[in-house]
């Protein structure tokens, strides 16, 4: 054969190459087909009822948002064959939490239309870019649980709301960034306005900023704060309060308890010193209804004083204390043991439990016997290391 007979017949060759490869493309889909009818009528899920073959999947879910990209339900319950596919596709609650770690315009769209008028829980992770925030702000009052873990989600998000945008949102987490990431006061108020209905937020960042002038915000509905954005906001609803921060100082917990005379039930404080005591009774004395107090502490002198006013005031100063929780964390000194013993000698009939997390537990013997008669009428104490592993009393 000539040359150009060659190449003219190799050519034939790969164009019939090319054919087959079409036909057996063909033939493996044909296959996956077929496959996919003989599982649905092989499945008894498919047999099932729809509200029972639904609720099976519902029970397969993982826990939480879902990441789409995990290759867990409900994406894997797409695989199957058809019959589940339609299971998938008209259950609604299949859909409404997604956890996406990337920017996922068509991905968070496409979950959010599957959910159809379901509340919405989403947690973003990966860069935040406007058709992201663009998808947000279309179903804004859809979302009833937000996660923001990223700097650039407040100022990107909030440049795509209005004010009330998010009016059916409940609970509500920004942070922590990553390292070196900061958030301005302002961005992080402008979100809480666009939330007016909030019930649970919880601001885990650092603010840049404070001194800059924003407006100040009632929030009527919110029960449960963890942040540092205490001296803007109004919360006459507030019931549990965790104020860890070193950034929040007694004084803003005093204006808030004086602006907002909130059903404070549930208190978690940042360290304490004798210094700042009068203010903090002050505050503690206008928030009575608080049932669990958790206190950090590295002097004495703070621990004399309060359980001082304990003792002294069981009907006037935090009355319905239930439970109390003391951190104390200087690696030297003692603890004021003997005023302690008097602090829940005279609570010994509301208080039921008293944690006590020490470095080191000192001369608790001291006060032992005491302590243990109060062991036996009922009340849990615990004296021991921040872990909750050593009961130095029960030892």
């Amino acid at each position: 054969m000539s040359i150009e007979e060659l190449q003219a017949h190799i050519e034939q060759l790969s164009a019939e190459i090319i054919l087959q490869k079409d036909v057996l493309r063909q033939l493996k889909r044909s296959k996956c087909a077929a496959q996919r009818q003989l599982n649905a009528l092989r499945d008894p899920i498919s047999q099932l009822p729809l509200e029972i073959s639904s609720e099976i999947f519902l029970q397969c879910l993982p826990h939480g948002p879902r990441d789409p990209m995990a290759g867990k339900a409900p994406q894997l319950l797409m695989n199957i064959c058809s019959g589940w596919i339609s299971i998938a596709l008209s259950n609604p609650a299949l859909w409404d939490k997604i956890d996406l770690g990337f920017p996922g315009t068509q991905v968070l769209r496409l979950w959010a239309e599957r959910a159809g008028i379901r509340p919405l829980s989403i947690v973003l992770r990966g860069a935040l870019d406007e058709p992201v925030a663009g998808v947000l702000a279309q179903y804004a009052t859809h979302i009833r649980h937000l996660e923001l873990y990223g700097m650039q989600y407040l100022h990107v998000l909030n440049s795509n709301l209005s004010v009330g945008s998010l009016c059916f949102l409940r609970a509500l987490k920004v942070g922590p960034f990553v390292e070196g990431q900061s958030a301005s006061l302002a961005d992080v108020m402008a979100l809480l306005r666009f939330a007016p209905n909030l019930v649970e937020c919880t601001i885990d960042i650092s603010i840049r900023n404070r001194s800059f002038p924003v407006q100040d915000l009632v929030l009527p509905s919110l029960e449960f704060l963890d942040g540092a954005v205490l001296q803007h906001l109004t919360l006459p609803s507030l019931n549990t309060l965790f104020a860890t921060s070193g950034l929040i100082s007694n004084q803003s917990l005093l204006l808030l308890f004086q602006r907002s005379s909130p059903p404070l039930q549930i208190l978690a404080l940042g360290y304490q010193n004798e210094a700042d005591f009068p203010t903090l009774e002050m505050g503690l004395r206008l928030v009575p209804s608080l049932t669990q107090l958790d206190i950090k502490t590295l002097h004495h002198d703070f621990g004399q004083s309060f359980f001082t006013r304990l003792a002294e005031s069981p009907s006037h100063f935090l009355p319905h204390l239930r439970n109390l929780k003391i951190r104390f964390r200087s690696p030297v000194g003692t603890f004021p043991y003997p005023a302690l013993l008097l602090a829940l000698s005279a609570r010994r009939i509301q208080l039921a439990s008293f944690h006590l997390g020490v470095l080191h537990p000192g001369e608790f013997e001291v006060v032992g016997d005491g302590l243990r008669t109060l062991i036996a009428e009922g009340m849990e104490i615990y004296i021991g290391d921040a872990y909750g592993e050593v009961n130095y009393i029960s030892a």
